[in-house]
Parts: C-alpha cells; structure tokens; sequence
C-alpha cells in the first residue's frame, strides 16, 4: 500500500470520465503531474448514430492521444474498455514509449477518477442547461417574430468607429446552438463621409450579401441591425437592389428611455414593437446585439491601432519601443499630433532632433 501511494504522489498520469445524459457525452480530463493536479478540460464528443459509451469513449482517446504531442505513460480512465490493450499498443507505437491504460484503480487514484466523474456530470448538466434556454430562446423568438419555423441562421451587424475615422463594421453570427464564431466577419469602411453610420452599413450590407448570393451559401433567416429607423432604411435599399426578398430585416435601437430592457424592435413595415424586459426574445436579441458591439469595438481598436503604428512608422529614429512610450505618453496619437517639439521632447528617448522630424511629419 505504501508503496503504491508513493508512486501517485509521484505520478504523471491523465484522468479520464466519460458520462452521458439525454444522449449527449462529455469526457473530462484532470491533468496530473508529479502527483499534483495541474489542470483540466472538457469534451463533448459528437456522436451521430446512438454508440454504446465504451465506444464513445475509446474513439475519443484514440484521437486525442493520437494527435496529442505529449502522452503520459498512465492513462485512468472510469470505464474499462475492450480494445484497452490495443488502443495501449497502438498509443506505445505512435509515441514511442509504453503508454498503459488503467481501470479500477484504488487510493489516490480512485479519488482522481471520482473528482474526474463529478466534473464531468456537472459539466455535462451546465451545457445541457445553456442548451435548454438556447432553445428556449429560439422559440420565444419565433413567436414573438410569427416565424413558421425555428430561425436557424441569423446575422447582427454593428458600426464602430473614433470620431468618424477608422470606421469598422461588425457581423456576428447565431446558429440554433448560440453564437459561431467561426463565422464572425468585420469590415474596414472606407470612402465615405466621416461618420456616416448610414453610408457604412449600406456598404457592408452591399459587401456581405453580394458575396453570399455569389457563393451560393444561402441567406440567414433574420439580419438584427444595431440602430433605428436610419440604419433599416439604409440596410433595406441595399437589399431591394440585390433582391433579397426572404429575410427578415429588424433593426434594435435602445428606445425613448435608453435603458437595457427598453429595446424597441423597428420593421419594414413601420411597425415597432417592444417586448417586456423578462422576454426570453428580447434576452437573445440583446445577447446579438452586445455579441456584435463587442466584437465591432475589439474590430475598431484594431484598427486604430494599426493607424497608428502607420503613422508614427518610417520617421527615422523611432522604432517600436519608441513609438509605444510616445503613444503612452500622450494618450494616443491625436494627442502626439498636437504636441509641440519641446513637448516631445519630454518623452524618454526623444531627443530635440528626433522631436523635429515627428513633429514634420504629422503636421503633413
């Protein structure tokens, strides 16, 4: 017994458990190292055909520890499997070293795979939850919009930009199970009046939709735009030139009293609807809505700060470090902008030469 309990204090060894519930499966992996748990992660294999969990379970590790760089010799896992010894030769071939799977394990060991089995039930029962209210709000949203069917492709578009300038558009995407990033997309807006939201969301309209009529992917069911009765009327002519008739177009202002949960909802028609705050419609609307603010204004600084680094590059004497303490300084490039040479001066580094040549050039 001592001798087994010296060995997991000194153990590094990857604990798995899978579990299942409504038919779906998480896997949770506790990462020991030196006996210590170091951290842990969690999985959710797609399964398309109903498979038994010992299947499951066996695909899962053989593709995990299959493109895994780094494989413990000492895989626990909660279910015993039978292609355990298989699996154990292929994993010992692939990386070069005796890799063991282990089952029924006692001790420090069987504490690992208990701890490991209730975070995987937890785990589980939070996404299965999150699911359950995504679906919930899904079929709120069909209700209060009278769709024939859940919505399962929607799209929310939201302008940034820094007093008129740098201005960026922001699409995020929602598919049945909530926000898919993959499919976010910004827009860098150029050639337009300086702060004209109008003229940006009909030029990203006009930029996306072209290109999903061109690629022949479909059009979302519903296009949430940020803003009133300007940025639908904007958004709508674009898509009158390009013909796009079978989606539905809203735009989401913050309504008279600009408070959360005040939303007003503007159509086509002229209608406008606003929904009780407790409305799980109204809470995933919001949810798209701050998504696609979120993502515009993380899409803006971006871009901000390229022009910034643009402007301050190729004058001689001021590299990175350079650029970064004047940008520091001064708060920002405006700022450097309307700073005199002495006042440049004052920055670390920035000699009196140096400060002219700045000051020369973005006064360009």
């Amino acid at each position: 017994q001592s001798k087994q309990s010296h060995t997991a204090l000194h153990a590094d060894v990857d604990v798995l458990a899978i579990v299942e519930s409504a038919g779906k499966y998480c896997v949770h992996c506790l990462f020991v190292r030196d006996g210590r748990v170091l951290g842990s992660e969690a999985y959710y294999p797609k399964v398309k055909t109903q498979l038994d969990i010992q299947t499951v379970f066996s695909d899962f590790i053989g593709q995990r520890y299959s493109a895994s760089e780094i494989v413990p010799s000492d895989i626990i896992c909660n279910y015993e499997l039978d292609d355990a010894q298989l699996l154990s030769d292929a994993l010992s071939v692939l990386h070069n070293k005796r890799i063991k799977l282990s089952f029924n394990v006692r001790g420090q060991r069987a504490k690992w795979v208990s701890l490991c089995e209730t975070n995987a039930y937890e785990n589980l029962a939070l996404r299965l939850a999150m699911r359950k209210d995504a679906r919930n709000r899904l079929t709120a949203l069909q209700q209060t919009l009278n769709l024939d069917a859940l919505p399962q492709w929607m799209e929310c578009f939201d302008i940034s930009h820094h007093a008129g300038k740098e201005t960026v558009a922001s699409c995020v995407v929602f598919s049945q199970a909530g926000p898919d990033k993959k499919r976010y997309r910004q827009f860098n807006i150029s050639d337009i009046t300086p702060g004209d939201d109008y003229a940006a969301m009909r030029q990203v309209f006009t930029r996306r939709y072209q290109r999903l009529l061109k690629d022949e992917n479909g059009l979302p069911d519903i296009v949430f735009v940020d803003g009133g009765k300007g940025q639908l009327s904007a958004a709508n002519e674009v898509f009158n030139e390009l013909n796009i008739q079978d989606v539905l177009l809203v735009s989401v202002s913050k309504g008279p009293t600009r408070k959360a949960g005040f939303e007003l909802l503007h159509f086509v028609d002229g209608r406008e609807v606003q929904l009780d705050m407790r409305s799980k419609a109204l809470h995933l609307i919001q949810h798209m809505r701050d998504e696609s603010h979120r993502f515009a204004v993380r899409a803006h600084t971006r871009a901000k700060k390229a022009s910034q680094r643009s402007s301050l590059e190729g004058i001689a004497g001021v590299g990175p470090v350079r650029r970064k303490k004047l940008l520091q300084h001064f708060g920002g490039l405006q700022q450097v902008k309307a700073a005199s040479i002495d006042e440049l001066t004052a920055v670390d580094g920035i000699n009196q030469k140096t400060a002219a040549l700045i000051h020369a050039k973005l006064s360009d």
